[in-house]
């Protein structure tokens, strides 16, 4: 996929667990800059490894196995180190960003995981080229729509969690 799907996927996520959320006073609410890097973590293995073509960076280290790992690690590091004041929930939202570049990747063509060791492709091409851009700006608009409306989606999921308990 391109990049514009890397950077809306982990913010949408993260979207929708903060307002699907159980706490009710969440010692931190995610911030706009938070949401931003979450979208660049999104887009990392992309940006360490500049392409043009529809599949050549899938047989790149960035996007290996080694590489998922030095990237979690270099995310737990520098989380726990020298931002020591991050939520640990947020590190896991960092986490789940990168994941989901692997995740995108892996039903829009395969990732080698065991690059540059074995050519053995992990993965399925579901999601065919041509419809690349049609869903990399359904997913931008759909972000930018979950972004700006936000506070009314964490309105929502609670109304309805209320009206749930009463009828039980």
């Amino acid at each position: 996929m391109f990049l514009g799907s890397h950077f809306a996927a982990p913010i949408m996520g993260a979207l929708l667990l903060e307002s699907r959320g159980k706490k009710k006073n969440l010692s931190h609410a995610i911030t706009k800059e938070e949401y931003l890097v979450l979208g660049l973590i999104g887009m990392m293995p992309d940006m360490l490894y500049p392409h043009f073509g529809g599949g050549s960076h899938y047989q790149s280290f960035t996007h290996s196995l080694w590489a998922f790992g030095l990237f979690t690690g270099a995310i737990l590091l520098i989380g726990k180190t020298v931002y020591k004041n991050l939520s640990n929930r947020y590190i896991v939202y960092m986490i789940l960003a990168l994941s989901s570049h692997y995740l995108i990747d892996f039903f829009s063509g395969g990732v080698l995981w065991l690059y540059p060791f074995s050519e053995s492709k992990i993965g399925y091409a579901l999601i065919p080229l041509k419809t690349w851009v049609i869903l990399d700006f359904t997913l931008i608009i759909t972000m930018l729509l979950m972004m700006k409306y936000r506070n009314r989606m964490k309105f929502i999921y609670k109304k309805k969690h209320h009206e749930n308990l009463r009828e039980k």
